[in-house]
C-alpha cells in the first residue's frame, strides 16, 4: 500500500500503529463524552448540503513523482477543505478514516520523528476544520499520548469507528444530521442500535421527526462491504474509504454510496438537496489533488520542515527505505 511521497521518492509505510499502541497509557476521556448528545453546528438553512470528504491518505505528505501529473500533498488538502470554509452553502467537511499510515513494521529507531509525522497529519485535520474524522480501533489512545495538544483540540470531531460510538449532530434547516462512523465487520445488532439512536438523537436536537434526520456513515469499508451497511440500517449517504473506488455513486434503496481515490490524490464532494418531495441526491464529484489546488501556506511550511529536518531518519525508519 502506497505511504508518503518523501521528495518524490515512492516509498511504502513500515510503520506498526498497532505495536505503538500496546505500550501506551489509556487515551483521556473523550472531551465530550460526558455533555451528552448536542449540536457541534448549525450548517445553515441553504437548500442544498454540501459534503467534501477525503478517505484513507494514509500520511502522504507530498505529491507522487508521477511525470505527467503529480497528485497529492497535505498542504492541497488541507487547502481544498479550507476553501470550503467561508462557502454560502451548508457545507460538512468529513473524513471518512485511513488518516494515519498502514503498518506492519514496527518503528523502534526513532519514536521522536514518529511523534513528530504524527503531529503534523493531526495537525492538518484540525487545521482542515473537519467536522467529523472516523478513527479505527486504537488510534484515539496513540494521538492522546503522541499528539495530547493536537488530539485535545481534534477530540470532538473524532469518532470511534470500532467500536461504534457516539455520532455527531448537526442542524441543517428544520432537519438533524447524525454522522456515524462504523467498521465493516460491526455486529448487526450494535449498527442498528447506534443508527437508531442517532436518528432519535439528531431529531431531539432540532426538534423533528427521527424520519427527518439525515445520517451519514463514514465507513471503514470497501464497496461491497458498504452496501451490506447500507441493506442493515438505510443511511442517506455512505462514504466508503477502503478498497478501489466505485466508477460512480452506488444506489442501494434510498441510500447513496461515494468513495474517492486512496494517498489523497484526489477528494470526493457529494450534494444532497431539500426538495418539496424530500431528499435528493442532487450530484458527485471528484477533486484531483494537483498544481490547480492551492495548499495550505501553513501546513506546507510545517510539511517542508519536518521533510528538511527528518527527511532520512523517516526514509530509514518510517518507510524504510535506505
Amino acid at each position: 500500500m502506497q505511504g508518503p511521497h518523501i521528495r518524490g521518492g515512492r516509498a511504502w509505510v513500515k510503520l506498526a500503529l498497532t505495536t505503538l499502541c500496546l505500550t501506551l497509557a489509556p487515551a483521556r476521556a473523550r472531551a465530550d463524552a460526558s455533555t451528552g448528545p448536542h449540536l457541534a453546528r448549525d450548517l445553515g438553512d441553504s437548500d442544498t448540503l454540501r459534503v467534501v470528504f477525503s478517505a484513507e491518505t494514509h500520511g502522504n505528505l507530498e505529491p507522487c513523482p508521477c511525470k505527467d501529473r503529480p497528485l497529492g500533498g497535505l498542504a492541497r488538502r488541507v487547502g481544498h477543505f479550507v476553501a470550503t470554509v467561508h462557502a454560502d452553502q451548508a457545507t460538512l467537511r468529513l473524513d471518512s478514516g485511513g488518516f494515519l499510515p498502514v503498518a506492519d513494521v514496527p518503528l523502534r529507531d526513532d519514536p521522536a520523528v514518529l511523534t513528530r509525522y504524527v503531529r503534523l497529519l493531526t495537525r492538518a485535520l484540525i487545521r482542515s476544520r473537519l467536522d467529523a474524522v472516523a478513527l479505527d480501533g486504537g488510534h484515539e489512545t496513540l494521538l492522546a499520548r503522541v499528539a495530547p495538544r493536537e488530539w485535545e483540540s481534534l477530540g470532538p470531531a473524532a469518532l470511534s469507528a470500532n467500536p461504534v460510538g457516539r455520532a455527531r449532530y448537526f442542524r441543517w434547516g428544520d432537519r438533524g444530521v447524525a454522522v456515524l462512523a462504523v467498521e465493516s465487520g460491526v455486529r448487526e445488532e450494535a449498527l442498528r442500535l447506534a443508527a437508531r439512536t442517532a436518528r432519535e438523537e439528531g431529531a431531539a436536537l432540532v426538534g423533528g421527526s427521527a424520519t427527518r434526520t439525515v445520517l451519514i456513515l463514514l465507513a471503514r469499508a470497501d464497496a461491497w462491504q458498504g452496501q451490506n451497511l447500507a441493506r442493515m440500517v438505510q443511511p442517506d449517504l455512505v462514504l466508503l474509504s477502503r478498497g478501489a473506488r466505485p466508477r460512480g455513486p452506488i444506489q442501494i434503496g434510498p441510500t447513496t454510496l461515494v468513495g474517492c481515490g486512496i494517498d489523497g490524490k484526489e477528494m470526493g464532494e457529494v450534494r444532497i438537496a431539500e426538495t418539496a418531495l424530500g431528499l435528493e441526491f442532487a450530484g458527485f464529484s471528484l477533486q484531483p489533488m494537483d498544481e490547480t489546488v492551492a495548499p495550505d501556506p501553513e501546513i506546507g511550511s510545517e510539511t517542508d520542515r519536518l521533510l528538511r529536518e527528518d527527511g532520512a531518519s523517516l526514509r530509514a525508519s518510517v518507510l524504510g527505505t535506505e
